[in-house]
Formats: structure tokens, C-alpha cells, sequence
């Protein structure tokens, strides 16, 4: 998937890490991260965050799970929708 369909979960994550009072930079070091930069480039979605990482965000951020789980299934949704239309171009519809 593109990287751009990362991006609602990124904007999830980032506002819940902002509610929690936490620095990238914090929440780097309790991943076990070098720099703040990942978390940067995780919560823009310019990187997926391997899920291990994300189940501890969740917790260490209070978050519902569901609102991960929504992002995981719109991104989903949205890049099978594109990658669909674009090759099946011309097959037509069996409800047509």
C-alpha cells in the first residue's frame, strides 16, 4: 500500500499522543526508538509503524482500538477501490 494511506492513522495517533501530554520524542524512547524523527514520519504517514509498535501506542496512549482498526480497514478499502478500478477498466458490472 502507499504510503498516503497511512496518513488517518498517523493523524489518530499524533492527537492522541498530544491529549496524553507526550513529546515524539518520549514516546520514541519508550519504543526503543533512536529518534523522534520515526513517530514524526510515522504519525504524517510518510511510514508505517510496525503493528507491535502500534498495539503499545494504543495502550500507552488510552486509545479505543476501534478508531486503529476503522483507519486500518478505510486504508484498505480505499487502496483495493483503486487498485480494483484500475484493472478492471471495461469489465462490466454483473448487476448492469
Amino acid at each position: 500500500m502507499e504510503k498516503d494511506h497511512y496518513v488517518g492513522l498517523g493523524v489518530a495517533l499524533k492527537s492522541a499522543r498530544i491529549k496524553k501530554g507526550l513529546t515524539q520524542g518520549e514516546v520514541a524512547r519508550l519504543l526503543g526508538y533512536l529518534s523522534a524523527q520515526f513517530i514524526s514520519n510515522a504519525e504524517r504517514g510518510l511510514c508505517r509503524l510496525p503493528f507491535e509498535a502500534i498495539s503499545r501506542l494504543v495502550r500507552l496512549y488510552d486509545m479505543d482500538p476501534e478508531i486503529v482498526i476503522g483507519n486500518f480497514l478505510r486504508a484498505h478499502e480505499t487502496y483495493y477501490r483503486q487498485v480494483f478500478k484500475t484493472n478492471l477498466k471495461g469489465v462490466k458490472s454483473p448487476r448492469s
